[in-house]
């Protein structure tokens, strides 16, 4: 398929890139992902652990915050975040930020250490991320993180 011919929703979790790992094109939704997964990434290159697995296309690399498909596209790599359509994107990039933190077991106090927020803001990011998800505990927040649903 074309890269031109793919939806809208396709493209914007899609990136495409070059066999040395130079982005060529990444759209907003793979980008976020990518800020996301690796705090320090520097949007020019594909992350390391990706780089890694150019060699052995195509496939499935599964990532603590979701999956993405490498495929070879004519002379680049299509890669594609597969957990675009993942819920948590009705959260901000801050509120997903700290709740991946929090279920991850990290306390307030860490992650505003870490995140440099007050122990108030995070708090304040992590009680948004449980309303706009609809769950009511650590457990249900983990779950949620993981599977997309709190049931």
């Amino acid at each position: 398929m074309e890269l031109s011919q793919k939806s809208g929703s396709d493209i914007s979790r899609s990136a495409l890139v070059r066999l040395d790992g130079q982005l060529l094109y990444a759209g907003p939704e793979i980008c976020h992902f990518f800020k996301l997964q690796w705090a320090d990434w520097d949007g020019m290159t594909l992350p390391q652990v990706l780089l890694k697995n150019l060699l052995l296309l195509p496939q499935t690399v599964k990532l603590k915050l979701g999956s993405v498909s490498l495929t070879l596209h004519g002379e680049h790599v299509l890669v594609t975040n597969l957990d675009a359509a993942h819920s948590t994107l009705r959260l901000s990039p801050r509120e997903q930020r700290v709740a991946f933190l929090f279920a991850s077991g990290l306390t307030y106090k860490q992650i505003s250490k870490q995140l440099a927020l007050s122990p108030a803001t995070v708090r304040t990011y992590l009680r948004n991320a449980y309303i706009r998800l609809g769950v009511s505990n650590k457990t249900q927040l983990n779950k949620f993180l993981v599977s997309g649903t709190s049931n």
